[in-house]
């Protein structure tokens, strides 16, 4: 009498082992998925700060010394906001930083300006009011070379962050 031959447990491993593997895999392929869409969460937060920076200074309008502080502060109240921003990742982290520091040094021009502004307006009609005036004239000069620069690294840095979190929504 033959014995029916022995069913071995070879397909059932082989099956298990592809199923893990396969569910490791769906559970990388997840984890990636769910990195990126923190990723692009976080990329949105930060360019819908650094917009609304971009927006307040393009929109200014404004030739005196009220405007020029109410600038300064708009702007240094995007930095402490873009400073609040909680990222993870460690790029974005470092934009983060870079922008805040731009928006903090266009925001202490545009109130050197006011200031040089002020100091402009109340000088007295005098030799020594004469000075002050071109001092001042100097000093806004200077403070507008220093917002021209701030202004152009912003630019530099949305480049940079546009082509970073490009990437992370591919």
């Amino acid at each position: 009498m033959r014995r029916p031959p022995r069913r071995t447990r070879t397909p059932h491993i082989i099956l298990t082992a592809i199923l893990l593997a396969m569910s490791a895999g769906g559970a990388v392929a997840f984890s990636r998925y769910r990195a990126n869409q923190h990723k692009i969460a976080q990329c949105t937060q930060l360019v819908d700060r650094v917009n609304q920076g971009y927006a307040k200074a393009i929109a200014f309008q404004g030739q005196d010394v009220a405007a020029l502080n109410n600038l300064a502060e708009d702007l240094a109240n995007v930095a402490g906001q873009l400073r609040a921003i909680d990222v993870t990742d460690e790029t974005l982290s470092q934009q983060r930083q870079r922008f805040a520091q731009a928006y903090r040094e266009l925001s202490d021009a545009y109130r050197q300006m006011g200031t040089a502004l002020d100091a402009a307006e109340t000088a007295p009609r005098t030799e020594s009011g004469r000075d002050r005036v071109r001092q001042a004239q100097a000093d806004v000069k200077a403070a507008g070379a220093q917002a021209h620069q701030a202004a152009r690294y912003v630019d530099e840095l949305a480049i940079e962050i546009n082509q970073y979190c490009g990437v992370a929504s591919n």
